[in-house]
């Protein structure tokens, strides 16, 4: 009986022992032909007898993807033979740990695409022994090229992402244990995201999703199974140098700009809740605008794309627009800003114009859009006060004035000597312009009338849009006339 349990007892053990043999031979046999190295499974398109006509291996990616996972083979790698040998590349060694991924015979990295769609990288050298005592190196090395047709289908997803990413996508088999994620800073140094705290964002950033490579793995180029390009909530935008209450908009919307110089640069940013870094380096148009009764316009072809800075003048009135991106969509986000110099009321010196009173062109006049910055609201004359809506109506107005569209003239006056004020309504104040109008006699000579017509004209004529300037340099505070 007893000899009989000790038969048994080996003959199960033989039994475990011939199951764990079968078992674990193809995986001996698999581990030993991954040593080897065989090339026909591991790089396809590489031919096992290299030549000098080999490399660079030249790869185009059909894909509307700027980054790929290329493969390069390790140090422990044959391709010919076991007597081969492979030395990697310092380029590649020095790669951070964590971008690139030395995993079994190989090390993948990712690439990302550079302005000029076309990519060289050397894995290392391959040195395949031609007989006993000599050998032959090659360079192994990739030119990968990027399509720009546009007929290739993008797998580019928009998503508002602030601090996390999803750990993985639905197109990459939704296994988070599979998924490598990528994407590249402003400088254009890749990086491995950590999909739980994503740090240093921006605006329009790609995330790249790729899958695990297999330690068997064939492919030699991988792409992205998904990838998300990220947007957040729009920015407000702010001047850097200058301090005003950002939320007081006394008409129509403008910002209120005190300065103490002349002239400047203006320094922009826009602010995510704070923080300058997500959007800065975007365009943003800037536009100078006129003011009008009616709201504000854009001065003809003053519109430019800035990204930091722009030049301005006190009294000028900017407008700064920036296209924030929504998902599939864009929002426009502006401000307007009116530099206004840091007094109550502005007046220039009283000008004294002379004329013939035969000659209409020359009566006592103001013009309706002689300022980009202000709008005409007023006439004064008499100490009395004519509201531009009220002059048109020739009751109100006892038949004064006579509207021209650009002009607002006095009619039929009878004084030798006649003073006008013209009042303006700028973003914050008011504007004024006092001209006395003086009759001049019929015998003065020609000299001294073409002299006077051309200083009119120079002032409140031909050209209507005065420097800010001279305006500055001529205007007083005083108490409204």
């Amino acid at each position: 009986m007893i000899k009989e349990q000790i038969f048994w007892h080996k003959t199960i053990e033989m039994l475990i022992s011939l199951y764990i043999t079968v078992s674990v031979l193809p995986l001996l046999i698999s581990s030993i032909n991954q040593e080897e190295g065989e090339y026909e499974d591991f790089f396809p398109s590489i031919p096992k007898s290299i030549s000098d006509d080999t490399f660079p291996f030249v790869y185009t990616s059909d894909e509307a993807s700027d980054m790929l996972y290329i493969k390069c083979p390790n140090s422990t790698y044959h391709h010919t033979s076991k007597n081969d040998k492979f030395t990697v590349d310092k380029m590649i060694q020095n790669i951070e740990k964590g971008i690139a991924l030395a995993y079994g015979l190989f090390n993948w990295l990712p690439l990302l695409r550079n302005p000029s769609g076309s990519i060289n990288i050397i894995c290392g050298r391959i040195y395949v022994p031609l007989d006993t005592n000599s050998s032959k190196f090659y360079q192994w090395e990739y030119n990968v090229n990027w399509d720009d047709s546009s007929s290739f289908p993008t797998i580019i997803e928009q998503k508002l992402v602030k601090h996390r990413l999803p750990i993985t996508h639905d197109k990459c088999g939704n296994n988070s244990d599979g998924v490598l994620i990528y994407t590249n800073d402003k400088s254009g140094n890749i990086i491995r995201v950590n999909p739980m705290k994503v740090i240093n964002t921006y605006v329009n950033q790609k995330f790249y999703y790729f899958p695990f490579p297999e330690k068997n793995d064939t492919e030699v180029f991988k792409k992205p199974c998904a990838i998300l390009k990220s947007y957040n909530h729009c920015p407000k935008i702010i001047l850097k140098d200058h301090v005003y209450n950002s939320s007081e908009y006394p008409y129509n919307g403008v910002h209120i700009v005190k300065v103490f110089k002349k002239e400047g640069f203006t320094n922009i940013g826009l602010s995510l809740e704070g923080d300058l870094d997500y959007y800065n380096g975007e365009e943003v148009t800037f536009s100078r605008m006129k003011y009008r009764r009616n709201g504000i316009e854009v001065i003809e072809n003053s519109s430019k794309n800035i990204t930091s800075s722009f030049f301005a003048k006190v009294f000028d009135l900017v407008q700064l627009t920036y296209r924030c991106p929504q998902g599939n969509r864009f929002v426009n986000i502006s401000e307007t800003y009116f530099f206004a110099p840091n007094s109550l009321s502005y007046r220039v010196k009283e000008k004294t114009v002379f004329y013939f009173k035969n000659n209409t062109f020359m009566h006592p006049n103001c013009s309706v859009n002689m300022l980009d910055f202000g709008y005409l609201e007023s006439i004064v004359y008499q100490k009395e006060v004519y509201d531009f809506e009220d002059i048109a109506n020739t009751f109100e107005t006892n038949g004064k004035f006579m509207n021209s569209r650009d002009f607002i003239f006095l009619k039929d006056t009878v004084e030798h000597n006649t003073t006008l004020g013209c009042i303006y309504r700028t973003p914050d104040r008011i504007f004024i312009l006092t001209t006395t109008y003086v009759i001049k006699d019929s015998e003065i000579k020609n000299k001294d009338l073409n002299d006077s017509i051309s200083s009119f004209r120079n002032w409140n004529g031909s050209n209507m849009n005065m420097t800010t300037k001279n305006f500055i340099q001529d205007s007083e505070i005083k108490e409204r006339i």
